[in-house]
């Protein structure tokens, strides 16, 4: 074969897709916290997670606790780190058995014929099941007002600063 008729390597601005971002993360200046509450909620554009430390968990009543923490993504972010969250729940409980949620039976310990994952290659757990609402409790879908290059228009007008 000459060289014309030779099939060339694709280059990054011929094969973008093929090219995959590697970052690198400086945690230098990383604010650090502990969390054991959390509360989401969102806007039509946005998830707003508030992460707060509650000293009296098994306090009952009313209790005040300040949002130490508040991470405000988009909707792609969000479903990312579901992902990432959930993978990472998968492997845990496949190495130590299921996370109980109900402090009830944390404190009393497995009941009766409850399995504990004895070595890393126990039998896992099913993963729970996916987390919905249910269809009739889902508001409309929200219409996006167009910004510059079909984008969102920013952040809710609460957010933004005035003046």
């Amino acid at each position: 074969m000459s060289e014309a008729t030779q099939p060339k390597p694709a280059t990054p601005e011929q094969n973008p897709a093929g090219m995959q971002a590697e970052i690198v993360l400086n945690e230098k200046d990383a604010h650090v916290a502990y969390s054991n509450f959390a509360r989401v909620t969102s806007t039509a554009e946005e998830v707003i997670i508030d992460f707060c430390l509650n000293p009296n968990p098994f306090q009952t009543g009313r209790q005040e606790i300040t949002v130490s923490q508040r991470l405000i993504m988009n909707f792609y972010t969000a479903k990312r780190l579901f992902s990432a969250l959930g993978m990472t729940l998968q492997r845990h409980e496949q190495t130590f058995g299921a996370i109980e949620l109900d402090i009830r039976r944390r404190a009393t310990g497995p009941g009766p014929g409850a399995q504990q994952a004895s070595s890393p290659c126990a039998e896992p757990s099913p993963p729970p099941p996916p987390l919905s609402r249910p269809a009739a409790a889902s508001p409309p879908p929200a219409r996006r007002r167009a910004g510059p290059r079909g984008s969102a228009a920013g952040p809710p007008r609460a957010w933004r600063r005035s003046g």
